[in-house]
Parts: structure tokens; sequence; C-alpha cells
């Protein structure tokens, strides 16, 4: 069972739910992580969230660094870690998603 703290933020008029991953996430193959963000997004709406799943991490040299869309980018950017952390308030537990629901997202 992995629960993960996010911070379920409206930036823009866009509702997003941001995850803080370790920083390993940047090693991970594309595939890992667009797996990684359908997983999470399902566990998000499994768990009754409204957002956009984007995971962040510190790069190298402390910055950070996500995986968001195109369009997003702009608005991900204009955020640090220090503000996901002070916005901490929810969490999302990837365990409790049924396996019928975590395919279908997929």
């Amino acid at each position: 069972m992995a629960i993960f703290d996010v911070a379920q933020v409206t930036r823009r008029g866009i509702d997003f739910i941001i995850v803080p991953l370790h920083a390993n996430f940047e090693f991970k193959s594309q595939q890992q992580k667009y797996a990684t963000v359908a997983r999470l997004q399902s566990a998000a709406e499994y768990g009754g969230l409204r957002g956009i799943v984007v995971p962040v991490w510190a790069s190298r040299s402390g910055k950070m660094k996500s995986l968001a869309q195109t369009q997003y980018r702009a608005t991900i950017r204009s955020i640090d870690l220090e503000f996901v952390s002070h916005n901490i308030n929810q969490e999302i537990d990837v365990g409790e998603v049924p396996v019928s629901i975590e395919h279908s997202a997929s």
C-alpha cells in the first residue's frame, strides 16, 4: 500500500493534484513515468479528488522538475517545491484502487 501526500490546488482556474516524488523518479523510463502518472490519476479519482495529476521532484540542483502536459507547463513552472510542501492538504492511496479501475485508466 502506497500513500502519497499531495497538494490539491487551483492555479489559473485549473485544478491540479501535485504529487511530490523522490528525486530518482527522474531516472525512470518514459513508459514508467507515464504508468506512474496513470496510476496516481486513477487513485486520485477513486479517492474523490478532482484535478490533473502532476508529479514533481527535486533535480540535482535542487530545483523542481515536473511531468506536466505541454499546456500546463507554464503554470507548473510558476510554483516551486516550497509552495508544494506548504500546500500539502490531501493524501491518495494507490493501494486502494481496484485493478479494474486502474487498468481502465491506461
